[in-house]
Parts: structure tokens; C-alpha cells; sequence
């Protein structure tokens, strides 16, 4: 990716062009990803397929996640924030193990090898930056325990062997101490982080120093040296060990903008956060439009990553940790996703519709309506917060329209749920609020087996965060039922991106199947489905399906989607000949 350095350029230049380039590039590669939220290492360019498909954080696919946070930091743009998020959650859930992320398969979501590449670990960086501390600390001192074996990180490293393979060399890479770097920002004075940095620093000039430079170590094992020196290693290693290590006064005096306020490129270029140069326009104005349009809760603030602060506890528990030997390996791997509890995707579904561009100053508040989610494509996002906050202020729709009433919240779409899930939609509706911890920061759990340690991030953090991409415009297909490709209504002058892409889409029941529809929209860029039961069926709502679903039939639909009744559509369908609406549809656990 080259989304900093083209962005930048356009920043400079006053010219949009090349910063459009770099993310139609960017979002091309993305739009190919599976239903797992993988990519492949390699792509054929001409016909668009994945030729590599093993999927990693390392060597072919670091920088890319790299940039898609770096570049929402730099450029403001909530789309490549939307996309990292989306990324990252699937990198926790398939590539993660302890504090280590393996290559895996990215169609299988399972580990190739047990493998590791010195250039996964910008996957620490990126949990600092994103504000993860904890999870990034983790990661540092896994990474950091493997290098103390050799006083370097070889090439490739084999945690099964627990030795280097034959890439034994280590060209005395970068992405360590940039993610010691990250923690020295987050974790201002911390001893051991400077530990870590100033032991990193004394083994680099006592094995590498010669009389011309430093060189890379050919063998790590035998401490042989190479006869190189790469070019990162100046603009990147000694850049990152210094500023761990330099008294702060002393940058300031030396950087004349704070550290916190800088991005760095994948090859050490420092870009300050300090906006376009000051009495010209903003070249990246139609980026910042179309992000508001995607995302409208977003119009008036844009959320920043804020790091959030370590408890004793989990300093200790972090530490500790780390100091426990656990050793992955493919068939661990498949045991723990045998042994995972299974658990039914929650089929309530609530849609909350505003006029669109008034909803957060809007005294009526949003109109409700309730359906059943699709058991095809991704999950509707869940948002408990959200959930009692409409159930605290009791919200009047009268302003915009005749309110949904909460009877329908047990009546015939509460009549297609069974067993479990039920049984915890029941415990939401009997007045009991969660446990006051599960909306708190969440706590590491010593008993938990290795390979699963809960999340760090707090749900208050977070839960905003998913809320801002969960709220999209709503728009009509056309044809409404969707059994023909999409396309711009009559009397419209927009694109078909700008008529589709990132938004909520209406569709009618009926035509064609469920599948069928839904990957329509996913085509023409929808970011859900929300389907109208046809009349003579309007109180028998059906959970969304398609043949073949068990032997993975509809595993290419990545969008959420859900059905609401005839008399809901038809209603919201005269509030969108009235104006443009936005909605946000999630379910309430």
C-alpha cells in the first residue's frame, strides 16, 4: 500500500488524484476478501484472484494493515477505520494465539505452520496505536522472550522446534523496537520498556559494530556476521531505539512537534498530524463527504484511538503470563474450535431510523422497528449499550412517525427463536440489566485455557465505535426485490457506488432467493440488507436462508441482513419519499 506516501503527495500538492489512486487500490484488494475477513498474500493483478492465499500479519501483508489504521489517524478517513476494524477482529480471531499471530489459511481461517516472522510483530504496534495497550504489552514480551534466545530475531523462527529454521540470518529488522517505541508513548517512563530497548541496543553494537556500520547477522545461532548493512536499519531501527530511549526534552528540542502527534511510514518517513498547509483547500474534501455520507453519525466528530490505562492487576497478570511456556500446533488449533461453545446467532434484531443528518440534535427521537436477522452473512452487530439507553429514555417517535410498539418484541418474530436463545432475549426483556462488569473494562482470567485469553478493551470504549459503522443511510434497490442486478433510479444523475455503497438497502421478499438478493447488494457495495416480508406473510417472519446452507452454500454473503414485517417496510418506505433517512441495526446482546 502506498496510502500514506500518495495521501500525503495529494496533502502537498493540493491534488486529490493520487490520494483516490492509492485507496481505489486499496479498497479493490479489500473487495476481494472472504466471508472470514482474510486476504491473501498475492494477488494476479489482471485477473483480480488471490495467487497466494496463505493469510498473515508478516512478510506481504503487514504493511497493509499498517496503513489502514495509520492512514485513518493521518487522512481522517472513517472508511479505512471501518475496514481496520473489521480486519483486526479477524486477526484476533484466526491468526492470534497468546501473544504471537500465525499465518494461516484464508480459507480455512486455520494455522499453515508454526512459523513467525519478525515482520508479524507490527501487529504489537498496531494494538498500541489502536489503544489496546494491554494485548500490545502481551505481544511485545512474547516477541521480546523469543529474541533474548539469540539476542536478535532470526527470519523465521519455528515455535514448535523452538529454534530458527534455515533463515537463520536477522538483517537486524525494525518492528520490534517500533512496537517498544509505541509502548514508551503509551507507557511514558516505564522501566521496563526502556529495559527492553537499552538490552535491544547493547546487543546491536556489541555483535554488529564493525568499522563501516552494522552488519547483519548471517547466523544467529553462531553470531556469524553478513557482509550488509540494510537500509532500514538506519531509517527505521536506530531511528525507533533512540526515540525509546532519548529523554523527552530532549526530542522536543530536537522535533518541533510532539512524537504523539507524528505518524510513521513503513520505511520510517516521519508525517506530522498538522493538517493541509495553511490558506489552501482541502485536497481530500471528497474523501472527508463521502466518509459523512457513509457514516452519518460521524458528520460532526471524527473518533480518535485512545490508549487506556493498565490496572496493577493486569500489569502483574500481563507479566505472569508471558512467563508460561504454551506451544500451538495445528491439532490444538482444531480442538479448541471443537471445544468452543456453540452458541445461536441472536435472531432479534432492532432498527432504529432517524431522518437522516438531524438524528443527534432530533428531540423525537428515532423511530423503532424490530425483525429477525438473516442466518446468512456477517452478524448483525451487537449493542447492549444502546439497547438500555433506549430502554432508559423510553424514546417518543410521535415527531417522525407512528412508533413501533414493544409488543411486537415478543410476538410473532419472538415466535421463530427456540431453545437458548430465547432463553437470553428473555433474561434482556425482564427489566435485569448485564452485570455492571461486563460493561467495564474486562479483566485477564488466569484459568482461561492457553490461546484464550479474553479481550482487553473495554466495552465502553468500543461500543461507540461500533455504533458510528452500525448507522448507515438507507436507500431503495432498484428493482425493489433484487432479482436483477442493481441499478441507479430513474430521474437520478449518481453512480451506482453512489447510489448503493455503504448503505442500509430495501428489499422486498419474493422473486428469487434470499442469497440471490443479498449478493446483489453485496455487489453494488451495500453495508446490509434490510428485507420486507411480503404481505400475505407479514406476521410470519422467517429467519433467511438457502439451500445447500449446511454444506456451505451462501458462504460468500459477507453483509448483515434482516427481515422486518410488510406493514414496518411500508412504513419506512413513505418516510424515504418524504427524505433521506439513516438507520442503525443491531441486536440488543
Amino acid at each position: 500500500s502506498f496510502l500514506l506516501e500518495f495521501g500525503m503527495l495529494s496533502v502537498l500538492s493540493g491534488q486529490s488524484r493520487f490520494y483516490n489512486a492509492a485507496k481505489r487500490s486499496l479498497l479493490a484488494f479489500w473487495s476481494r476478501r472472504n466471508a472470514l475477513d482474510l486476504v491473501g498474500t498475492s494477488i494476479d493483478v489482471n485477473s483480480g484472484n488471490f495467487v497466494d492465499q496463505q493469510s498473515t500479519t508478516g512478510p506481504g501483508q503487514d504493511s497493509f494493515f499498517e496503513y489502514l489504521l495509520k492512514g485513518y489517524i493521518l487522512f481522517k478517513d472513517l472508511e479505512l477505520l471501518d475496514i481496520f476494524l473489521s480486519a483486526y477482529a479477524a486477526v484476533e480471531q484466526h491468526h492470534s494465539f497468546e501473544g504471537f499471530t500465525y499465518t494461516v489459511d484464508m480459507n480455512k481461517g486455520l494455522m499453515m505452520n508454526t512459523h513467525l516472522s519478525p515482520l508479524a510483530c507490527v501487529w504489537a504496534s498496531l494494538q498500541v496505536l489502536i489503544g489496546d495497550v494491554a494485548s500490545g504489552l502481551r505481544s511485545v514480551l512474547y516477541w521480546y522472550s523469543l529474541w533474548k534466545k539469540h539476542d536478535a530475531l532470526p527470519e523465521v523462527f519455528d515455535t514448535r522446534a523452538e529454534s530458527p529454521t534455515q533463515a537463520r540470518d536477522s538483517p537486524l529488522r525494525p518492528e520490534l523496537i517500533e512496537a517498544i517505541f509505541y509502548l514508551s508513548l503509551a507507557l511514558p517512563g516505564d522501566a521496563m520498556v526502556f529495559e527492553m530497548a537499552k538490552s535491544i541496543a547493547t546487543a546491536i553494537d556489541e555483535q554488529s559494530r564493525v568499522s563501516c556500520g552494522f552488519a547483519s547477522v548471517a547466523d544467529v545461532t553462531t553470531k556469524r556476521l553478513d557482509n550488509r548493512m540494510d537500509s532500514f536499519f538506519l531509517s527505521e531501527t536506530l531511528v525507533y531505539l533512540y526515540l525509546a530511549m532519548a529523554p523527552a526534552d530532549e526530542v522536543a528540542s530536537a522535533i518541533p512537534w510532539s512524537m504523539g502527534a507524528s505518524i510513521f511510514t513503513t520505511e520510517g518517513h516521519i508525517f506530522p498530524l498538522q493538517g493541509r498547509p495553511p490558506g489552501s483547500d482541502d485536497p481530500l474534501a471528497t474523501s472527508h463527504r463521502h466518509s459523512e455520507v457513509l457514516f452519518p453519525s460521524a458528520a460532526l466528530t471524527a473518533p480518535m484511538p485512545t490508549c487506556e490505562a493498565l490496572s496493577p492487576f493486569e500489569r502483574v497478570a500481563v507479566q505472569q503470563r508471558c512467563r508460561t511456556k504454551y506451544l500451538l500446533t495445528p491439532s490444538y488449533q482444531l480442538q479448541m474450535i471443537a471445544e468452543t461453545t456453540r452458541r445461536c446467532r441472536p435472531q432479534i434484531v432492532t432498527l432504529l431510523v432517524w431522518l437522516d443528518g438531524i438524528f443527534q440534535q432530533s428531540a423525537t427521537g428515532p423511530m423503532r422497528i424490530f425483525g429477525l436477522a438473516s442466518s446468512l452473512g456477517r452478524p448483525v452487530p451487537a449493542l447492549p449499550m444502546l439497547h438500555w439507553q433506549m430502554k432508559d429514555k423510553e424514546v417518543d417517535t410521535k415527531g417522525i412517525a407512528k412508533p413501533i410498539q414493544d409488543a411486537d418484541f415478543g410476538g410473532a418474530a419472538a415466535a421463530n427463536m427456540t431453545g437458548t436463545c430465547q432463553d437470553a432475549l428473555a433474561g434482556l426483556g425482564s427489566g435485569e440489566r448485564p452485570l455492571p462488569q461486563s460493561l467495564s473494562l474486562l479483566r485477564l482470567d488466569l484459568e482461561q485455557s492457553p490461546g484464550r485469553m479474553p479481550f482487553f478493551s473495554s466495552t465502553q470504549r468500543l461500543e461507540p465505535l461500533r455504533q458510528l459503522f452500525a448507522t448507515r443511510s438507507v436507500t431503495v434497490a432498484d428493482p425493489l426485490n433484487a432479482c436483477s442486478d442493481l441499478q441507479v433510479p430513474l430521474k437520478q444523475k449518481q453512480t451506482l457506488e453512489d447510489t448503493y455503497a455503504g448503505r442500509l438497502i430495501v428489499i422486498s421478499r419474493g422473486g428469487c432467493l434470499f442469497v440471490q438478493k443479498l449478493m446483489r447488494a453485496q455487489q453494488a457495495g451495500a453495508a446490509g440488507v434490510i428485507m420486507m416480508n411480503s404481505e400475505n406473510y407479514d406476521q410470519r417472519l422467517q429467519v433467511m436462508t438457502c439451500p445447500n446452507q449446511e454444506r456451505g452454500g451462501g458462504s460468500e454473503v459477507r453483509i448483515p441482513a434482516a427481515m422486518i414485517s410488510w406493514n414496518d417496510g411500508q412504513l419506512l418506505l413513505r418516510q424515504l419519499q418524504k427524505g433521506s433517512l439513516a438507520a442503525t441495526l443491531f441486536t440488543p446482546y
